[in-house]
């Protein structure tokens, strides 16, 4: 059977070497000591050299022919001699009892002490910090990595990471434990690197222009960037925990979002929060969580968009779409929207509604005589004025030009929206302060019902705008009641207007009869 080993089988490293055409024995060495396999292998052509060097700092060794049992244990002894003195890091290894029985050379420039001063000695003479298998703690696979203090020969305690592993005998008790001690010079230059990378990465997070913190699993911040610091009023030093920067309502939702991303993986996606500011105002935010994990537990990454900026924009479209701009009164669309509203609550409570459209007599000879800006101002006027007489529940909206719409919900009976008219032209009578001078302004006013007249908003609007034609064709300043027939004439009179200018268009008329007038007589 072909022996397997951690880098490959011995067929894929034979490929690689030069080429022996005879049969050899191969040993797999690793670094310093441990022999992973010995066997004797028929491979025609064969390769290998002696002493090559394979992944993972194992070495190949070759023997050329058979050789005996005695032969290879007495060449392997003198390669693993060869390869502890040569070799920058220490090897050692430690009794079950905890006593030293070996050291590599290079003991001497890392501790600074001779292997002769080390071999009998106990551990903890060297070593304070407890070894794992001697303290009663195993690591998984009987292998792995010890972190720990070493004394040095000037007394000073240097902290050193070594790779180590258990030996055991058949019955699976422990008889030593094998070790190789990194070069410190090596293990400064990583952990420098370290600190850079780890700079570098802090810089990175502290340059962002969104907020981010790194959050335990636990719940316990671990980093909180400049950007977060700056978006909820904490200044740099000032120690901070999740449950002082979130809502009061909203700390159960965020820290749940983090326990699910830590260990189980999910809760991805953008979520919207609120957190607190040092002064107590929430600060609506979007997050984004992600899981880094590590071998030391999970740490969850939290990014933070403040929604500030963007909610205060998109209130401000909202308030240009739904409100008008000269008067500060709901739109169209907005009083369409309250119409629903009003409609569904009425047919519930089997009520009426009212919409009244209201239009400013002869107000073209304002803008006339004394321009459109004095136009404006008296338009604001009449929409304040309608707005103190009509309270809520009624909406005052404006139509366009010198239009305006009131909604009367939840009316009893239709009778009461006559009286609702009559207060909305009540309104009107008083004279209005313009540029030292007062104004009289009159009005005339349609009026539509719920559910007598029309089913849905824009109905209700044609057929008051249809009643106050008639109340403008009565001589204005009143108002009449709408009908659906009404309606329907002024879609006829809509429909036959179109026709005739379409016919003017195409030249489709004849001319019959034309009298003839003499002007002298």
């Amino acid at each position: 059977m072909e022996p397997t080993i951690a880098f490959g089988r011995l067929r894929q490293i034979a490929e690689i070497c030069p080429r022996w055409p005879e049969v050899a024995t191969y040993v797999l060495l690793f670094a310093g000591a441990a022999l992973a396999s010995v066997g004797n292998w028929a491979i025609s052509p064969l390769a290998a050299a002696p002493g090559l060097a394979v992944a993972g700092g194992a070495t190949l060794l070759a023997f050329q022919g058979a050789v005996s049992r005695k032969r290879q244990i007495g060449l392997l002894d003198g390669w693993a001699r060869m390869v502890s003195r040569e070799l920058p890091d220490m090897m050692f290894e430690i009794a079950a009892s905890g006593r030293i029985v070996g050291v590599s050379r290079a003991s001497r420039s890392i501790l600074g002490r001779a292997p002769e001063d080390l071999n009998g000695r106990l551990i903890c003479e060297i070593s304070p910090d407890p070894v794992p298998f001697l303290d009663g703690a195993a690591l998984p696979g009987d292998s792995g990595t010890w972190s720990g203090r070493w004394i040095h020969a000037n007394g000073e305690a240097i902290h050193q990471i070594a790779l180590i592993r258990a030996v055991r005998d058949s019955e699976g008790n422990l008889l030593s434990i094998r070790g190789v001690l990194r070069d410190p010079g090596d293990q400064q230059e990583a952990q420098a690197a370290l600190r850079a990378s780890e700079e570098r990465l802090r810089r990175s997070l502290e340059a962002a222009q969104n907020g981010i913190m790194l959050v335990d699993h636990d719940g316990s911040l671990i980093f909180v960037n400049r950007s977060l610091r700056r978006m909820l009023g904490y200044g740099r030093g000032v120690p901070i925990h999740l449950g002082q920067v979130t809502a009061p309502e909203r700390l159960d939702q965020l820290t749940g979002l983090v326990a699910s991303r830590a260990w189980a993986d999910v809760g991805g996606g953008l979520f919207e929060t609120g957190l607190r500011h040092r002064d107590g105002a929430t600060v609506e935010a979007e997050i984004a969580l992600s899981a880094l994990r590590e071998d030391a537990g999970t740490v969850v990454l939290i990014e933070v968009r403040d929604l500030t900026e963007s909610r205060r924009a998109s209130d401000a479209i909202r308030q240009m779409a739904d409100y008008d701009r000269l008067t500060g009164l709901p739109s169209r669309d907005l009083f369409d929207r309250h119409v629903q509203r009003a409609i569904l609550d009425a047919r519930q409570g089997q009520e009426c509604v009212a919409v009244i459209l209201i239009d400013l007599d002869r107000f073209k000879l304002v803008n006339d005589t004394l321009g459109h800006a004095s136009g404006d101002r008296l338009l604001k006027a009449v929409a304040d004025r309608l707005h103190e007489y009509l309270p809520a529940p009624h909406v005052v909206a404006r139509f366009g030009g010198d239009e305006f719409l009131v909604l009367a919900p939840a009316l009893p009976v239709p009778a009461a929206a006559e009286g609702v008219a009559r207060r909305v032209l009540q309104a009107l009578v008083k004279p209005f302060p313009h540029d030292g001078r007062l104004l009289k302004v009159a009005a005339s006013a349609g009026v539509a019902l719920f559910p007598q007249h029309a089913q849905d908003p824009e109905a209700l609007i044609r057929i008051a705008d249809g009643a106050i034609h008639l109340a403008k064709d009565e001589g204005g300043d009143g108002f009449r009641m709408g009908t659906a027939a009404e309606s329907d004439s002024a879609r006829d009179r809509l429909s036959l207007e179109a026709d005739l200018r379409e016919a003017v268009e195409q030249h489709a008329f004849e001319i019959y009869y034309q009298p003839q007038i003499d002007p002298v007589s």
